[in-house]
């Protein structure tokens, strides 16, 4: 009885856990690119400031 609802479990729980982390890895991408973009242009606008200056 233990193992077969161990067994049953199991599934499930794996089966929450791709459902809370595949949104996340989709949602992930964009916004580690749009940071990463965002941080280029940050610096180069900082370096044509402190150019200016």
């Amino acid at each position: 009885m233990r193992s077969g609802a161990f067994r049953y479990k199991v599934p499930s729980v794996n089966l929450v856990h791709w459902y809370f982390n595949a949104p996340l890895k989709v949602v992930a991408k964009p916004w580690l690119k749009f940071l990463v973009v965002a941080g280029f242009r940050l610096s180069a606008i900082l370096a044509s400031f402190l150019k200016s200056l």
